[in-house]
Order: structure tokens, then sequence, then C-alpha cells
């Protein structure tokens, strides 16, 4: 079992060294004051995937939960687990390797990224799920490898390995709730990667998680989080939480605003794996980087904030499709 997970590892060190990944992608035309996804033809933000849509025989699992599962479903989960069980392993052997160095090997941990990169990567392959990514080579080459904070809209956990795919093989860091520890090889996948890991509940985890993502932003590693907190129940976005906009602030760092099309329609949020393939209507599209640094300086810290919080609902709600777009 060793072994296959020692393989799993082989395209994650190649790809330490590889800035672009083979993920789909689409170059929009640049645009001083717009990044916005018309200039693709093939995206009608009116389109809606749920119109005719057979989901097929469907299970409900007994208790609270009622979560669902259809064939599709079924599929593509024993695929997850199967390659899952590799995942973990390869986790493992970073984590000791790790250990056996005091830490000092892959400081800034990105191997145990990449390979969940491309463990994500390899089930949404498999089963065609792999969305399309708009706007991304521009926006990297607009931030010249500057750490920034990637925030999206949540409304369904394909989005952790949406925006993975979509960051493609870069090292990178979530802002991540508590509660995810707890999910077999992903909460490992999490501490592994030293992640920044947030108990709303305890006053003293989430001053921690602030000075750990300012941590990671001090040492050129980008964060990621999910700003509204949690999945949207009905798909639409939803108001943001504060938190990632201070450390944007306090290291003077930009914002990319990135839209999740669909992800919803692919896996609804009473069914435990996907329900159906993604590739022909997902999409992420990554917005214009808003910088920090250049605000005005008459606004006070909480007026910045305010700003830039609106600047980056507004990009975000921009690219999202009719369904999704907050009310």
């Amino acid at each position: 079992m060793l072994i296959p997970a020692i393989l799993l590892l082989i395209p994650s060190i190649v790809a330490f060294t590889i800035p672009n990944s083979s993920q789909k992608h689409i170059s929009l035309r640049s645009s001083s004051s717009s990044y916005h996804p018309s200039y693709d033809p093939s995206y009608d933000p009116s389109y809606d995937p749920r119109v005719n849509f057979n989901v097929g025989p469907v299970y409900t699992f007994p208790g609270s939960s009622s979560l669902k599962l259809n064939v599709y479903g079924l599929v593509y989960g024993t695929i997850s687990i199967f390659l899952g069980i590799f995942w973990w392993l390869a986790l493992k052997f970073l984590s000791c390797c790790y250990f056996l160095t005091n830490n000092k090997l892959d400081r800034n941990r990105k191997l145990p990224v990449l390979v969940s990169t491309f463990w994500g990567n390899l089930v949404m392959s498999l089963m065609r799920n792999n969305p399309t990514v708009h706007n991304r080579d521009l926006v990297m080459k607009t931030l010249k490898n500057r750490p920034c904070v990637f925030v999206a809209n949540h409304s369904s956990w394909t989005d952790i390995m949406y925006v993975a795919a979509a960051i493609s093989y870069k090292n990178y860091k979530t802002v991540a709730k508590k509660e995810l520890l707890k999910v077999p090889i992903l909460g490992t996948a999490l501490r592994v990667s030293s992640n920044v890991i947030l108990d709303r509940s305890n006053r003293r985890s989430q001053l921690e998680a602030y000075k750990l993502g300012l941590r990671w932003l001090e040492r050129g590693v980008p964060l990621m989080t999910f700003a509204e907190g949690t999945r949207s129940r009905d798909g639409r976005f939803q108001n943001f939480k504060r938190g990632a906009f201070k450390m944007a602030l306090v290291q003077s760092v930009p914002i990319v605003p990135m839209s999740i099309c669909y992800s919803q329609v692919v896996n609804p949020l009473d069914f435990v794996f996907p329900i159906r393939p993604g590739k022909s209507f997902a999409r992420v599209i990554f917005h214009q980087p808003i910088e920090t640094d250049d605000l005005p300086t008459m606004l006070t810290p909480d007026e910045k904030e305010a700003h830039v919080m609106k600047l980056v609902q507004e990009s975000i709600n921009g690219g999202l499709p009719h369904i999704q777009k907050q009310k």
C-alpha cells in the first residue's frame, strides 16, 4: 500500500516547480477596469442546468441528516474513497518526514497541498467533473508571485476541489472551520498542510487563526477563504464575514475575488456526493485583484474594510449566474 502512496507523491513533487497545471482554462481579454466573463461567448449566466435534469434513483440515509446518494454519487464516492486511501498514506508519509527532520523539510508545507490538489484533479478527471477556469493566467501575471488572499463564494462541498483545481499547483493555505477536521482524510490534509483552522465559538482560537494567517502572508504564502463563513442554503451569494479582509489590509496584500458557478447544481446541499458531472457547465472565474495598499488615506480602518468588502462582493456577484446572484 505504501508504494502507490509514494507514486501519488511523484506528480506532486514534479509540480513543486511547475507554476501551471493542465486544467482547462480560458484567458479573457485584459481590461484595466474589469475582468468580466461576458468576454467569453460560451458563458451564459442565464443558463440553468437544473432544467430537464433527472437525478435518477436516490437512496436516503437514515437519521437526522437525511443525506442522499444517487448512482453517479455512488461511483464518485467509491473512486474518491479508493484513491483517498493513497492520498491519506502519502500525507502520513509526509507527516513522518516532517517529524524526522524537525520540520526542516518543506517549511511552507507545499507538498501536502500539491498531493491534495493532484488527488482532487484525478478524481474530477475520472468523473468528468473538472470546472472550466477563467482568467487564471491573467490574474497570476498581475500578481507577479505576490502573496494574496483568494476569496470565493461557497455553496457546495465541491467548492473545495474546484478552488484547488483553479489555483492549480501553487502553495496556499485555506482558512477552514474546525468542524472540517472531523472529515476523514480531509482533516488529515488540513493538519499536515498547516492550514488556518478556526473555531468560531472560541475567541482565543479566532485570535490564533488570525495570527497564523498573518504569518503565512508574511512568508509569501497566499490564503484562501470562503468569506461567507458557511455554505449557502439556497446556492445564492451571501454576506461576508470580516476576518480575511482584516488580514489582507494589515499585510497590504491584494484580494482576488473568485466566482464559483453551478457547484450547488453538481453537489446539492442534501447529497453526500456530486449527483452529476459538471465538466460542461461548472466554472471558476478569477476577477481582477483588488489592491489594499493604495486606499484613500482619509478612510478609517473600518471604512477601508467596508470599502474593500463591497468591491469584492460586487466582483464575485457579477460573475455568478442568475440562479446564484445575491437577492
